[in-house]
């Protein structure tokens, strides 16, 4: 998720890239971890997170509902673990918004959580302003050990074409048997 330039006056490609270059300070990035009720998963992704987070990457994790105590003594844990600054956030949940249909159908759950994403992306870029973009994960993703290599990669890609609009680490064709060419770059059209 990119804030526009607009915004912020004009913006340089070195802005929001995550890479050291000797003369400039590597800017501070934002990764925002989603989770709500699964503490096993947040446990594994956080301990992954962490070991991989770069120096200029700063770690957000937004809890959906305070309902689950298992989450804030694992954040805890890896704060200590890992001697690291992990900022947990805890959103109120919130699954309003639903017609009555939708009601009916069991989709209160999608309201929630998109009042959720809103609420804690909201909270990060208000928390810094000079943030322009931020990585969104969810708490059952275990990260490979080149996700933020591709990520401030692919942060180039974005910020030197202005019809991209986000990038993803995600693919469901992306199984070994599947890929023909692991090093590839596709775009796409679906989101």
């Amino acid at each position: 998720v990119e804030k526009k330039a607009k915004k912020h006056g004009k913006k340089k490609a070195s802005d929001a890239v995550a890479v050291h270059n000797g003369d400039e300070p590597m800017p501070i990035i934002p990764v925002l971890l989603f989770t709500y009720n699964r503490p096993k998963e947040l446990e594994r992704c956080l301990d992954r997170l962490l070991k991989l987070l770069p120096a200029n990457f700063r770690l957000y994790v937004s809890q959906d509902g305070n309902d689950n105590s298992d989450v804030g003594a694992i954040i805890e844990k890896a704060r200590k673990t890992h001697r690291t600054n992990v900022r947990h956030l805890i959103h109120v949940r919130d699954d309003s918004g639903a017609t009555p249909e939708e009601q009916n159908n069991g989709w209160e759950p999608y309201y929630a959580i998109s009042h959720h994403y809103g609420w804690a992306i909201g909270q990060v870029f208000k928390d810094e302003k000079q943030f322009e973009r931020v990585i969104l994960l969810e708490d059952d993703i275990v990260i490979s050990n080149d996700f933020f290599s591709y990520m401030t990669a692919t942060a180039k890609v974005m910020d030197a074409d202005p019809t991209v609009y986000c990038v993803s680490g995600f693919n469901d064709n992306g199984k070994k048997e599947l890929v023909s060419d692991a090093k590839q770059l596709y775009r796409s059209d679906f989101f």
